[in-house]
């Protein structure tokens, strides 16, 4: 996925359909997916934070919108994923979410470096 056009730096009024015809594109894929299974691949990954030192809040490097988009996907197609990979953070680490206390529904491995 293209996901430094859902970045909060990114300018929501010029990103246009472009966004939402990725989103259709991804779930088209995954609903058809019949037994392929898919690895998710972006830079900036859902759900990311940023934080450079204590006297700054953490701040989230996609827009709501999107990230909820995006988790509402990951959710349903969970059984289609077999893995995210992305970047931004400059460290490894792998990752897993749990939604709403439903147990795991999402595994990130976060690379130091990945570009679609």
């Amino acid at each position: 996925m293209n996901t430094l056009q859902y970045s909060l730096r990114s300018n929501s009024a010029l990103i246009g359909s472009e966004a939402e015809r990725q989103f259709i594109w991804i779930e088209n894929n995954l609903m058809s997916a019949g037994n392929r299974k898919f690895l998710i691949t972006s830079h900036i990954y859902a759900g990311g934070r940023v934080k450079h030192d204590d006297k700054v809040e953490a701040m989230e490097l996609w827009m709501s919108k999107w990230n909820n988009r995006y988790f509402d996907l990951v959710e349903k197609y969970q059984s289609n994923i077999i893995m995210e990979i992305g970047a931004h953070d400059h460290w490894a680490d792998v990752r897993v979410f749990d939604r709403a206390n439903k147990g795991p529904i999402r595994s990130l491995y976060v690379a130091t470096g990945v570009s679609p």
